[in-house]
């Protein structure tokens, strides 16, 4: 099947976005990526994206000690080594869990209760990444090995969907500032899943920017600080070299030394040895 690069977007009085191929597999671009200003109102805010095809990489959730925390847990606050040298892609999770109304479910446990109607991440036992809404669009019913909820969408139906669940805590930054750093994760009409993230912006700036740049349905991820957080990995072996999607995020190798909070990493699957992730054959 051929590889189609994403289609550049151009918005009212904006320099055009344009993508650029990141990572590779036996000629195969996995991961595309972009940065650009895309209001002419604030010309100052930078909004960053990655475009990947979820069907191409087996993905899992780690668990970090301080979200969920607890202990025991097979895919822990790290990658195992032997995962290392298949790790293409990684990227944050979602809020604190005193701040959500939705769940959080992985490896036969219940860290939190899941709850209808919530955006969720969901990643079913080949290592397929989906995200909807959980009662709609996904269901629990045993199928997925993980499922981790962060608020009601965004988006939906390739629009701002934020004012049909008024009352919610979006998020607010150090001192209560409600321009802060954001992330978020979408679906396209091309399939693919895009990871996003754009600051110092309210919600409602990202939920209305959001479907100008190609998303269909989105979920809020992460926020504040250096918390939002995409990285891809190139070199491969035991020590890869990280690479941020955007300047304003750190420490690129948190995920193989240990993260205070949950994260999802992807792998290639022809170099990914069997049964070194939760439930992944």
């Amino acid at each position: 099947m051929a590889i189609v690069d994403p289609e550049p977007i151009a918005l009212p009085g904006r320099p055009t976005m344009k993508w650029k191929p990141r990572l590779a597999t036996d000629g195969r671009t996995d991961l595309w990526t972009a940065s650009f200003h895309p209001l002419a109102s604030a010309p100052s805010v930078t909004l960053s994206a990655a475009v990947f095809d979820p069907s191409m990489l087996t993905a899992a959730l780690f668990n970090g000690t301080g979200t969920p925390g607890g202990t025991g847990w097979h895919n822990g606050d790290r990658l195992p080594s032997a995962a290392v040298p298949a790790l293409r892609i990684a990227f944050n999770g979602g809020f604190l869990f005193k701040h959500i109304t939705g769940g959080y479910v992985t490896e036969g446990r219940v860290a939190k209760k899941l709850a209808n109607g919530q955006a969720t991440i969901a990643i079913a036992a080949d290592g397929r990444l989906s995200i909807g809404v959980l009662g709609s669009d996904i269901t629990n019913d045993g199928s997925w090995v993980s499922l981790r909820q962060n608020l009601p969408p965004i988006v939906e139906n390739g629009a701002s969907s934020i004012n049909r669940y008024p009352g919610t805590y979006w998020g607010d930054n150090f001192h209560h500032v409600l321009e802060n750093f954001r992330s978020a994760l979408c679906t396209r009409d091309d399939g693919r899943l895009m990871y996003v993230t754009m600051g110092m912006v309210r919600i409602e700036t990202l939920a209305e920017t959001l479907p100008k740049v190609g998303c269909r349905f989105g979920m809020e991820l992460d926020i504040n600080g250096h918390w939002p957080q995409f990285v891809w990995y190139t070199g491969g072996g035991a020590h890869p070299v990280g690479h941020l999607l955007d300047q304003r995020m750190w420490k690129p190798n948190r995920v193989l030394t240990g993260s205070e909070k949950d994260f999802i990493a992807l792998f290639d699957p022809a170099t990914l040895p069997s049964g070194v992730l939760w439930a992944h054959p």
